[in-house]
């Protein structure tokens, strides 16, 4: 028997919210179910509008079992009328086993709307009052507002929509001045720190989604009094924690502190050209006060890491890998003659590791090889845990006998017969998806194989 999807039909009957237009379930002999409005009956034919097409159309009357309007909550019923449609939905249930379960929903729709409106001003209170007295946090807004709409959905008879209506603009209310209440002391206070400006940032996207325009302007108006302290603030710590210091670390802390000014905090070209300027006096002090030290791309480079890098031209290079988002971090150097890359074969490869930037130090890092073959490119990660980083460097090795490399694996060589293998260094991003947990922190290196 012809059947026609049903997958959206069970939304429309048990929730009858205004973007589904269908007021009608027509049952046809052939036991399809077609969502439908305008219908009507002439003498030998069914005319009515397909929801799911949106085209008109027409049917012979003998090809209908049987027309089930929807149940249109809140309007009033004879009770005849509620018995007649359930009457005809056990009678097409009997035939149409296909459509049961869709015909068993509307059936008890049809069924509350003979039970006694039940009262649930009691619940309603309850729920306006615990909010208003609790702590009107986010949480617990989304928490109400969603139990007032259940409210709203068991409501079959509609008795309650203004009053539920009213709830929701009373806890909205309460939340929104809640917001705008610890909004304002934070947002104009006169120290605040990059963690501080995101609560902001926060909070002035919860104006603006249950705030009018008045509420909306002025939040946008403290949001950038409270970026332009955050910027000012921020940056006179950040020069503090380096001036006059002969410190590496401190360098690292304070550069970390101006690059998350420019990539959390500052809007607009002018902002961010500052903090840019900002950086440029920072290395030029640093070069002056430390000149053991170069400080190219900010990193501190020692004299022992610019001889590792020139040491590594002679069996690698860096790469350019389009498909990796990188951020520039860090910096691998080789230290050693890696060994050829077999599966099944212990796999050494010291390495050198030179950070721009103060690291989180619950942070957990990686280095990813790429391998490009068949039957499929290879990639993997070998975990370094965390790294002891003293002064932005830290020696590590991977160690690796990649037994997950399929033993078919086949890599693309060159006309030497040689092959490439490319590695950088990943951090760990706990929140990710698994499979994307894995985020690029330096630059590629390609190395060829001695095979």
């Amino acid at each position: 028997m012809a059947m026609r999807t049903f997958l959206f039909i069970l939304v429309a009957i048990v929730c009858l919210s205004a973007t589904v237009r269908a007021d009608s379930l027509i049952v046809t002999t052939d036991s399809t179910g077609i969502q439908a409005t305008n219908v009507r009956t002439d003498r030998d034919t069914v005319s009515f509008k397909d929801v799911e097409t949106g085209a008109d159309k027409t049917m012979p009357t003998n090809k209908v079992d049987g027309i089930v309007p929807f149940v249109s909550k809140g309007k009033d019923y004879k009770p005849e009328e509620i018995q007649q449609n359930i009457e005809l939905l056990k009678k097409l249930k009997l035939k149409h086993k296909t459509l049961i379960k869709y015909l068993n929903q509307l059936q008890n729709e049809w069924e509350a709307m003979q039970k006694p409106a039940k009262e649930y001003d009691k619940d309603i209170d309850n729920l306006v009052n615990g909010f208003k007295n609790g702590d009107r946090s986010t949480t617990a807004y989304k928490g109400v507002t969603m139990s007032l709409g259940m409210i709203r959905f068991k409501d079959v008879h509609k008795k309650y929509s203004e009053r539920i209506d009213a709830a929701l603009a009373e806890v909205r209310d309460a939340y929104l001045a809640g917001i705008i209440a610890r909004f304002s002391t934070l947002a104009t206070s006169n120290r605040l720190s990059i963690a501080e400006f995101a609560r902001v940032r926060e909070m002035t996207s919860d104006i603006s989604d249950h705030g009018d325009m008045k509420h909306k302007e002025k939040a946008a108006k403290l949001l950038n009094q409270a970026r332009q302290t955050t910027l000012d603030v921020c940056s006179q710590d950040a020069v503090a924690m380096y001036s006059g210091k002969q410190n590496i670390e401190a360098y690292l802390r304070s550069r970390d502190t101006f690059l998350k000014l420019k990539e959390e905090v500052a809007a607009g070209d002018a902002q961010k050209k500052k903090l840019d300027e900002l950086m440029a006096a920072q290395l030029a002090d640093m070069a002056k006060s430390m000149p053991a030290y170069r400080f190219d791309g900010g990193f501190a480079w020692e004299g022992g890491d610019l001889q590792a890098y020139e040491d590594s031209k002679a069996y690698s290079v860096r790469a350019k890998v389009s498909s990796l988002q990188e951020e520039p971090q860090c910096y691998v150097i080789p230290t050693g003659q890696p060994e050829l890359l077999k599966p099944g074969t212990a796999f050494t490869m010291p390495l050198r590791l030179v950070f721009n930037r103060a690291q989180p130090t619950n942070r957990f890092y990686a280095v990813a090889f790429m391998l490009n073959g068949t039957p499929a490119p290879f990639v993997h990660h070998i975990e370094l845990g965390k790294l002891q980083i003293v002064d932005g460097h830290v020696n590590a090795s991977v160690k690796e006998e990649f037994l997950n490399l399929q033993k078919d694996f086949k890599p693309v060589v060159d006309p030497e017969g040689k092959s490439f293998y490319m590695f950088y260094v990943a951090w760990k991003r706990p929140d990710a998806a698994k499979g994307d947990e894995w985020a690029p922190i330096s630059q590629a290196f390609a190395i060829k194989s001695a095979n």
